[in-house]
């Protein structure tokens, strides 16, 4: 059995206790945001390792397609591709992630 430790209710399963927490005994979102455990921690990990992901997958794409960092004026990060507007006139390139 599992116990909450608040009211003393008991479940039969961890996921039971652990949804009775989330309806009943929530933790404010300002204390789970300074321990460092609420949502948004998370997200901003997240968010690193995504930008960490796309500067790989950038570097990737410029190397394979023979183009300077100087030179680009803009790119977007797909799953599947990396787009890549070449300087100075705007030459869009485009570089297919092979699966």
């Amino acid at each position: 059995m599992f116990e909450c430790e608040e009211c003393g209710r008991e479940f039969k399963t961890k996921s039971g206790l652990i949804s009775h927490l989330k309806a009943k005994h929530p933790i404010p979102a300002e204390i789970l945001e300074a321990e460092g455990t609420g949502p948004r921690p998370v997200r901003e990990k997240v968010k690193a390792a995504l930008k960490e992901s796309e500067k790989d997958m950038l570097s990737m794409a410029l190397k394979a397609l023979g183009i300077k960092r100087a030179d680009v004026m803009a790119h977007k990060v797909y799953g599947d591709r990396v787009v890549i507007i070449e300087g100075p006139v705007g030459y869009k390139r485009v570089f297919v992630l092979e699966a």
